[in-house]
């Protein structure tokens, strides 16, 4: 039904329920992802692996260039059968090496995962001008229940004010009938 409403073909329905990407899985595949991708701890955790790779890469690359001259220079000065390497800087180089087949599979996943840090980065801002938002409505819900409490405690005093004035009224009202009353029988008593 939702799909109906926003337009989609019967026939792109159809094809896709069959393949189950309606826009309601679509939605909620969405929803999932953004959940894991809002979550500041693995954000952060990714973060921190981003950077060790980056730090491992460097390490590499600058061992990888030691290297190259250290066996350039050698074989410069001593001739081809010079360029032998300690069994150090050897075992060093095989570590360095394992490190860098392990973050080639990695390096294919940095630019996307940049990019999704990105617009994390928007997400996050907007997240937070939402709460920001949030919190303003709510000052201003406490601020109108403040108003709304005082102008009831003020129609509270009037109801009670007005009470006691009719109350008045009406024994004044009372007084001033038994006096014409009394002053009518007088009239009558002396016309007589």
């Amino acid at each position: 039904m939702l799909e109906r409403v926003l337009g989609s073909s019967s026939a792109q329905l159809s094809r896709d329920a069959a393949v189950g990407h309606g826009l309601v899985d679509a939605v909620s595949r969405l929803s999932q992802q953004l959940d894991v991708l809002s979550d500041p701890q693995r954000i952060d955790g990714i973060q921190r692996r981003i950077k060790q790779v980056l730090v491992d890469m460097d390490r590499l690359d600058m061992a990888t260039t030691q290297a190259a001259r250290a066996v350039e220079s050698t074989a410069d000065a001593k001739g081809p059968s010079a360029a032998r390497i300690d069994p150090a800087t050897a075992k060093r180089i095989n570590e360095l090496y394992e490190k860098l087949t392990a973050v080639d599979s990695l390096i294919e996943l940095a630019p996307a995962t940049a990019r999704r840090l990105q617009s994390l980065a928007t997400l996050h801002a907007e997240a937070s001008e939402v709460v920001n938002r949030i919190g303003r409505i709510e000052r201003e819900q406490e601020g109108a229940h403040e108003e709304i409490n005082t102008m009831k405690e003020i129609a509270d005093s009037l109801t009670a004010a007005i009470g006691d004035n009719s109350a008045t009224l009406t024994e004044n009202m009372r007084i001033l009938d038994s006096r014409i009353f009394s002053l009518s029988s007088r009239l009558d008593k002396l016309s007589r």
